[in-house]
């Protein structure tokens, strides 16, 4: 846990530093399930950080650049269980270009068994759809995330945190890097 120093009169004490605590400052549970941020959840995050103007971008602000570039999509949890539409309408993608979306490419030539055409990827992902509905049911967990930069999904870490289903439900740490913030910004 981060210390601080501090001096009332003559006498000196160390204290937790509570402007740099984060939830990983917190040693991990004694059932040994885990630390904090594997068992609180976003919506109990409300009191510590507003939520509303946070992107999942903001969590990883702190990060180099070097190590934002090695996240991959495996490492969002909640992802493996939506599906393309539901990224779709997390993301504002509809009108992004099929070639701009590699995990819809891969879901269409593994699930439908059939090369995307060339004037295919030129289809926004709304025309796409209307085509192939299917595409829009497949859950994202089918796909090796793994093998995905967050850049794949244009604009992702933009994300506001607030716009992915069901968010006061998630883990904190299926957020990457937010178990990693100070908790008292102020």
């Amino acid at each position: 846990m981060p210390l601080a120093e501090i001096v009332i009169e003559d006498k000196t004490a160390t204290i937790p530093d509570i402007t740099q605590m984060t939830l990983d400052s917190f040693d991990f549970l004694p059932d040994g399930n885990g630390g904090v941020a594997d068992v609180l959840v976003l919506g109990d995050l409300s009191g510590f950080f507003d939520l509303r103007d946070m992107t999942l971008g903001s969590s990883v602000a702190h990060w180099t650049s070097h190590e934002r570039k090695e996240i991959t999509l495996d490492k969002y949890t909640f992802l493996s269980e939506m599906t393309i539409a539901e990224v779709a309408d997390m993301g504002g993608l509809y009108s992004e270009e099929v070639g701009r979306l590699p995990i819809v490419e891969k879901a269409f030539t593994t699930f439908l068994k059939h090369p995307v055409l060339t004037s295919e990827r030129r289809l926004t992902l709304s025309q796409f759809l209307e085509r192939y509905p299917e595409i829009g049911s497949i859950k994202l967990g089918f796909l090796e995330l793994s093998e995905y930069s967050h850049t794949d999904i244009p604009s992702f870490l933009s994300t506001p945190i607030t716009k992915i289903p069901d968010w006061q439900e998630l883990k904190v740490s299926s957020i990457v890097g937010l178990r990693e913030i100070a908790i008292h910004q102020d």
